[in-house]
């Protein structure tokens, strides 16, 4: 079994702190997956981050 993409889920209390911090640190937001509740890291073309 070939495995396409994975999303590792991780709680946090401030989404807009995670994205900054994330975001300064050079990764990619991918808008379509967040919102004021979540942030999705993209963290390569097949490894996501849900925070």
């Amino acid at each position: 079994m070939k495995i396409n993409q994975i999303y590792v889920n991780l709680p946090v209390k401030d989404i807009q702190k995670t994205k900054k911090f994330w975001s300064n640190v050079g990764f990619t937001i991918n808008e379509q997956f967040s919102d004021e509740k979540a942030v999705c890291v993209v963290l390569n073309d097949n490894t996501f981050v849900m925070f």
